[in-house]
């Protein structure tokens, strides 16, 4: 799909802990795409076969049989001290005596309630809402990537503030690799190139895109990443698709401007965009949504409220008609937003409440 924060906290996890990385089995092979990584020797990975997306009773109570029954063969078989769940899903699946002797950790990235399907399904809302709640009360530490996530998971389910820490997201510095033909295909001609990447779902403001591509001709929009929904056709619009991690660097690099044109809603306003720290490492104009979380960019990028302020930017942008932004600051900010740092932080937590040692 798209490596995220639990696939780089996992990876660094594994410099202090033996870990064992559980996924769900997802089936739409045409969304997916293998990311090789590193060859991590105390980092195994194990995928739970069950449709977990699924909340319909009948379905639900063949996912819960089967999915309890393949926890409880990993639990055991790696003697699991700490448990950690990046997503309320597969909380549900496990026993009390499964829980209990175990230090349990929630690292929430996002407002699981707040996400277009749950918003569209009550029975599923609801159900989220009951078990993010009980993994929220049982969970001896909670991560949050942002202040307002965490801010707001404390005023909807009334949590002890001390047990809650924020710890944004990061980066890994990106590889230097050639990018296939194919890849390059889309960069090859005169346009300017205006480039989105992560995944492509209803927060990404669409009709902006549009409005953008229609001021100006000379600009052409490349969207990298899956796709939750049917994109429309435009002669100067290149959707991609997902790509390995390992090509982000030069596809940025191959870009004119970086964009995150989000849409403002209950779910970006928690969001602290991993997109945003990769972009700013790469060193070339980023034009982002303007809200809380993405203040603490504002010497690395130009940030804007309006449609207007953002094609206003691109055509300036174009024009060489800016202010450079701070290298100074995007380098501070950089310094201690990389995935091991923002890992080491999360152990020192973690080390205050437990007997583990590195």
């Amino acid at each position: 799909w798209i490596k995220q924060r639990p696939h780089f906290v996992a990876e660094c996890l594994s410099k202090y802990f033996d870990v064992t990385f559980i996924y769900p089995k997802f089936y739409k092979k045409n969304m997916l795409v293998k990311n090789e990584g590193t060859s991590i020797k105390k980092l195994s990975t194990w995928s739970i076969f069950g449709n977990i997306a699924k909340y319909l009773p009948i379905i639900n109570s063949i996912n819960v049989r089967l999915i309890k029954i393949q926890f409880f063969f990993l639990l055991y078989k790696y003697n699991t001290s700490i448990l950690w769940f990046t997503h309320p899903h597969f909380f549900e699946y496990l026993y009390k005596k499964e829980l209990s002797n175990r230090f349990i950790v929630y690292d929430c990235m996002d407002d699981c309630l707040a996400f277009p399907d749950a918003q569209k399904n009550d029975l599923l809302k609801n159900r989220l809402y009951f078990i993010e709640k009980k993994l929220c009360e049982i969970s001896n530490i909670i991560f949050t990537s942002s202040k307002a996530l965490k801010d707001r998971l404390i005023l909807r389910y009334g949590l002890n503030n001390s047990k809650i820490f924020v710890v944004n997201n990061g980066y890994s510095p990106l590889k230097k690799v050639e990018l296939p033909q194919k890849l390059k295909k889309a960069f090859s001609d005169n346009l300017i190139k205006v480039t989105y990447i992560g995944t492509i779902s209803e927060w990404l403001d669409m009709p902006l895109l549009f409005k953008a591509l229609n001021c100006l001709k000379n600009i052409k929009i490349i969207l990298i990443g899956p796709s939750e929904i049917k994109i429309p056709h435009h002669d100067r619009l290149v959707f991609m698709g997902p790509v390995e991690h390992d090509y982000l660097n030069e596809l940025m690099m191959h870009s004119d401007i970086l964009i995150m044109p989000f849409i403002s809603n209950e779910l970006t306003k928690v969001v602290d965009p991993v997109k945003m720290y990769e972009y700013v490492s790469i060193g070339k104009p980023v034009i982002a949504k303007k809200y809380e979380e993405t203040e603490k960019f504002k010497d690395c990028a130009y940030l804007y409220s309006t449609d207007n302020e953002f094609i206003e930017i691109l055509k300036r942008l174009i024009n060489n008609n800016l202010p450079s932004l701070n290298s100074d600051m995007c380098n501070k900010l950089l310094a201690n937003a990389l995935w091991l740092k923002r890992t080491e932080e999360m152990f020192r937590i973690i080390s205050q409440y437990t007997k583990v040692n590195a």
